[in-house]
């Protein structure tokens, strides 16, 4: 963040990313580069798709920054395939390593040798080191670095002793809840100008090219003429989670895009179709509940089987309740799921899925690959009444016994998130389902 905000702060055009599938970091980025963060990430997307995020996302600006998640070489197995070091390779990104220098000087030279010298195509060319305790500290473990490991320090960051930026159980508190956040990133500007070089950062990347392919982007067509069908998107503090291209791919196929506020929209818009994405719905259960018109209204619309698309936390609304402690606050009731928030994660990492049984959004037997990342669990599993689920899950946990994709008329709700770049068709579908229910409306 204070890296791209220096940035930004010299009027050069940032395009961040951040690798892996991720939603708050991004929003945090996005904000601190002043445009939207998009994810890459080569589990979810082949190549050519990888590339083509890369080269035409904010395609206007002048630098690229990509975050990493993890470890430099983590990925899915043993070979690091997937991992940050990975796909700095594809596209030919210098790489810099934040190093944790609590309580260790030389030994920062050492690791950062090995990461230097681990795999010799991931193109290493410099470190910025953190946590650093005073002079002496900094001193000493630059001189190690670029002495024994051979790797330029752009900088040494001090210890941090308060920044506003509180974590929960799925990470950062989303840039949607805090009070000020560009104070709060101008802050940690701040702090990263006076410890980082950023001249020379910058004139670093100036002797990079990046690989390019052969990305044309076949634009879509809408999939309906006449008036453009409306797609409601409930996007609050609630929920937060939704990837930029997903929205941008809607308004693509046609379709105008009606954000909701589940806390504060008394009742639901004129939409042909309804899009609740993940989030923070546990955190906002008496708000939520409080807003009684809007849920009967929601539900209404899905016995009157309008199209919805949920995803994880807009599951969780969809459903009869969320219970914290000895209250239970309702929800939509769409679904006889009970919800409550588990000390540990419930699911997490990579998904793949397939369709086995007929629903509007997906085609039996297509793979599709996503992910999960939840604390929620189901409280009343003994409870619960016959469920038309859809998904059968080949890698991952879903709702329960190796199902997920609950379904109800045309609503589906599911645990698993997905990127549009991996292919799935829901998106079409659903904006297809919205453009035909807008035609015979007249």
């Amino acid at each position: 963040m204070g890296i791209a905000r220096a940035m930004h702060r010299r009027g050069i055009a940032v395009a961040p990313f951040k690798k892996g599938p991720d939603y708050i970091d991004p929003g945090w980025l996005g904000a601190a580069a002043g445009r939207p963060c998009y994810n890459l990430d080569s589990y979810l997307f082949d190549e050519r798709e990888l590339v083509s995020s890369f080269l035409h996302s904010n395609a206007s600006c002048t630098l690229a920054i990509m975050e990493g998640n993890r470890g430099l070489f983590d990925g899915v197995d043993a070979d690091g395939t997937h991992s940050i070091a990975a796909i700095a390779k594809k596209l030919g990104l210098p790489i810099i390593l934040v190093a944790d220098c609590t309580k260790a000087t030389r030994t920062i030279a050492a690791l950062v040798h090995g990461c230097r010298t681990f795999d010799g195509g991931a193109p290493l060319e410099g470190v910025i080191l953190n946590n650093v305790a005073g002079e002496r500290h900094r001193r000493v473990t630059v001189r190690s670095v670029e002495e024994h490991a051979g790797v330029r320090v752009f900088g040494a960051v001090p210890r941090l002793s308060s920044v506003d930026l509180p974590e929960r159980h799925l990470g950062l508190t989303t840039v949607y809840e805090h009070p000020d956040p560009d104070r709060l990133i101008d802050g940690i500007a701040d702090r990263i100008e006076g410890s980082v070089d950023i001249d020379g950062i910058l004139a670093m990347t100036g002797g990079y090219r990046y690989r390019e392919l052969e990305t044309a982007e076949a634009a879509e067509k809408s999939p309906a003429r006449g008036p453009s069908p409306a797609v409601g998107v409930v996007f609050d503090r609630a929920f937060t989670f939704y990837y930029p291209e997903t929205l941008e791919a809607m308004e693509r196929l046609g379709a105008r895009v009606v954000r909701i506020d589940a806390l504060n929209d008394r009742r639901l818009p004129d939409v042909d179709a309804l899009y609740i994405g993940g989030g923070f719905p546990e955190n906002f259960a008496e708000g939520l509940s409080g807003n009684g018109s809007l849920r009967q209204d929601i539900r209404a619309a899905v016995e009157g089987d309008l199209p919805v698309y949920a995803e994880c936390g807009g599951l969780i609304y969809l459903s009869e309740a969320i219970q914290k402690g000895d209250a239970a606050y309702p929800m939509v009731g769409v679904f006889p799921y009970r919800f409550s928030v588990s000390a540990r994660p419930q699911a997490h990492g990579y998904v793949e899925f397939h369709a086995d049984r007929e629903n509007p959004y997906f085609e039996r037997g297509v793979p599709a690959r996503g992910h999960e990342f939840r604390y929620s669990r189901i409280s009343n599993q003994g409870e619960i009444p016959p469920c038309d689920t859809v998904f059968a899950m080949d890698r991952g946990t879903g709702i329960m016994d190796g199902r997920d994709g609950v379904r109800r008329g045309m609503a589906l709700a599911t645990f698993c998130h997905t990127h549009p770049r991996s292919g799935v068709q829901w998106i079409r579908n659903l904006v297809r389902l919205a453009a035909e229910r807008r035609a015979a409306r007249g």
